[in-house]
C-alpha cells in the first residue's frame, strides 16, 4: 500500500513541476493574443476614422457659407471619435490639400498653438501658398495623414517594447466645392 501512496504523491509533484514549466509560456501566449487583438482594434478604428474624416472633409455640407472641407476641427473630431484610445495630440493629424495630382500641395490646415485641435480655414489659419486665393477649387483633394503610437496593454510586452507600435495612415479624397456632379454628359 505504501508504494501506491508514494506513486500518487510522486505523480502529483511531477504535474506541479510540469505546470510550473508550461505556465509562463501559456501566459506569454495569452498576452500575445490580447496585444494582437488590441493592435487590430486600433488599426481598424484608425482606418475607419480616417475614412470618415475624408468623407466629412470632401463635401460642402449643409452650410454653404462655412463648408465642411474648411472645418479642420470638425474633420479631426470625426477621426478622434472613431478611436479615442489612440493618445491623440495636435501633431497626430495632418490635413492638407493638393491639386488632385498627388504631388502639388496647394493648402494646409493649421493646428491651434495653445489647445488641442485645429481651427477652421475661414478664420484665416489655412494657408494656400500655391494660389492667389485661399480657396479649394474643383478637382482638388483633401489629404489626411495620421501618425500615432499605440502603447501595449500588458506590462510584460510593454517591458520589451516600451515605446509602443507606431502606425501611419494616409489617404486622399477629391473635394467637391460645387457639389457632386451627377451627370457629365448632360446638356
Amino acid at each position: 500500500m505504501r508504494r501506491t501512496v508514494r506513486r500518487e504523491s510522486t505523480g502529483r509533484g511531477q504535474s506541479i513541476v510540469e505546470f510550473a514549466l508550461v505556465m509562463p509560456i501559456l501566459l506569454l501566449l495569452l498576452m500575445g493574443v490580447i496585444e494582437f487583438g488590441w493592435m487590430i482594434l486600433n488599426y481598424v478604428q484608425l482606418y475607419n476614422g480616417l475614412r470618415e474624416g475624408l468623407r466629412y472633409g470632401s463635401v460642402t455640407g449643409w452650410d454653404a457659407n462655412n463648408p465642411q472641407y474648411y472645418n479642420c476641427a470638425g474633420i479631426q473630431q470625426r477621426i478622434v471619435n472613431f478611436d479615442p484610445t489612440a493618445n491623440w495630440q495636435v501633431t497626430s493629424v495632418t490635413i492638407a490639400y493638393d491639386a488632385g495630382d498627388g504631388s502639388t500641395q496647394v493648402g494646409t490646415c493649421s493646428p491651434l498653438s495653445s489647445a488641442n485641435g485645429f481651427v477652421a480655414c475661414s478664420s484665416g489659419n489655412c494657408v494656400f501658398p500655391a494660389r492667389s486665393t485661399a480657396a479649394v477649387q474643383e478637382d482638388d483633394r483633401i489629404v489626411i495623414t495620421i501618425n500615432v503610437t499605440i502603447h501595449y496593454l500588458t506590462p510584460i510586452i510593454a517591458t520589451f517594447i516600451p515605446n509602443g507600435l507606431p502606425m501611419t495612415f494616409e489617404a486622399a479624397r477629391t473635394v467637391y466645392p460645387n457639389g457632386v456632379p451627377l451627370c457629365t454628359s448632360c446638356g
